[in-house]
């Protein structure tokens, strides 16, 4: 019996009685990074009505909150029936009344829901980190003197290792494509709603060579 590592390649092969295993980390990577977007018209209202499709509006973080601080969760042992985002820390900033290129208020009313761009950086946050391991048994056989004939047993994500996709990122604070906003808004901001990937997978193959 013997344990060796092939050069060049991230998986270990153990020999036992003309049975091999190969194991091998298929993904151990962190997550994508991502931003908190709306594209209902609640962020640089100014320049763009709703359905902007062609800046990617970012939400902005409420002032005074890092990304770190807007974080409810890492991306390393995720409990993905709760939030990893904190909804109550994004939100548009807008301006007031008279300022930024917004009329002043007049007889017919006020315009209080118009803004600009936010400050708040691109991809600061990640999707949660992402595992996972499969492993080849084989076994081959002499079938007289021209044949041989190889058995495979794979079992992919062998420890059913669930990996999780970004959270939610996609909201409306102006669910009506209007004022006033909806706070918080909707979309479920934060929560993981997909996995990547398979469960655990299995299958068996021969393979007769000559």
């Amino acid at each position: 019996m013997n344990l060796r590592v092939q050069p060049g390649l991230a998986h270990s092969r153990l020999t036992l009685d003309a049975f091999s295993i190969s194991i091998r980390p298929s993904s151990a990577q962190s997550g994508q990074p991502y931003s908190v977007y709306d594209f209902s018209g609640s962020v640089a209202s100014q320049y763009y009505g709703s359905s902007d499709y062609i800046t990617n509006p970012i939400v902005p973080m409420v002032p005074g909150v890092s990304a770190k601080q807007a974080e409810l969760q890492g991306t390393t042992g995720v409990n993905a029936g709760q939030p990893v985002l904190n909804a109550a820390d994004f939100g548009p900033q807008f301006l007031a009344p008279g300022q930024g290129g917004v009329p002043p208020c007049d007889a017919s009313g006020c315009d209080n829901y118009e803004s600009l761009y936010g400050t708040t950086g691109r991809n600061l946050f990640r999707a949660p980190f992402q595992f996972r391991i499969d492993t080849t048994l084989a076994k081959e056989f002499q079938v007289g003197e021209r044949f041989r004939l190889r058995f495979n047993f794979d079992a992919f994500n062998l420890f059913n290792h669930p990996n999780f996709d970004a959270p939610n990122n996609d909201v409306d604070f102006f669910p009506y494509y209007e004022g006033p906003p909806s706070i918080p808004p909707t979309g479920s901001l934060g929560m993981i709603q997909h996995t990547i990937g398979s469960p655990r997978f299995l299958q068996m193959d021969l393979h007769l060579s000559f």
